[in-house]
């Protein structure tokens, strides 16, 4: 099957797995929204590469209008390349790896924890790297393996 078939499955599978994500993650995600109220962010950041940086696109825009928090997203070379970080404090970090193993989202998460911001995971692979980093605050998309180059499956329930 050539990846067109599949992103084709991988779109008519996304109504099951959307209302599998809400069945099975409800409650990891209200614990995890009841912490976010309660540690108060003064700002997001939302850090992802490929597909999921779109899915952050769309994220800033949430957080912006329902939630009226700033909101922007991570410039990954300032960390991998330049070794330069800039210095985020109080702050929700939310990262979003389809695999849970992409490196400037695990380098961005791992320095905002160490810099006490309130980090996030949202990834499809339990047991990643991005898991080990975010522990109990993890969002698992449970969206099944992704064929597409797109990753039409894990975007659409980030």
């Amino acid at each position: 099957m050539n990846d067109q078939h599949y992103m084709l499955s991988e779109i008519k599978e996304t109504p099951d797995i959307i209302k599998n994500i809400f069945e099975s993650n409800i409650e990891p995600i209200k614990e995890i929204a009841s912490k976010i109220r309660n540690y108060n962010p003064r700002f997001s950041m939302l850090v992802g590469r490929g597909s999921s940086d779109n899915a952050c696109v769309y994220g800033q825009y949430v957080f912006e209008y329902l939630v009226k928090i700033s909101s922007f997203l991570s410039t990954g070379s300032l960390y991998l390349f330049y070794k330069n970080p800039p210095i985020y404090t109080n702050g929700l970090i939310i990262g979003i790896s389809q695999s849970g193993e992409t490196d400037d989202v695990l380098k961005i998460s791992e320095y905002a924890k160490k810099m006490n911001n309130f980090v996030v995971g949202i990834t499809n692979v339990e047991n990643s790297s991005l898991h080990e980093i975010t522990t109990e605050n993890t969002i698992f998309l449970s969206a099944g393996e992704e064929k597409s180059v797109c990753a039409t499956k894990s975007f659409t329930t980030s």
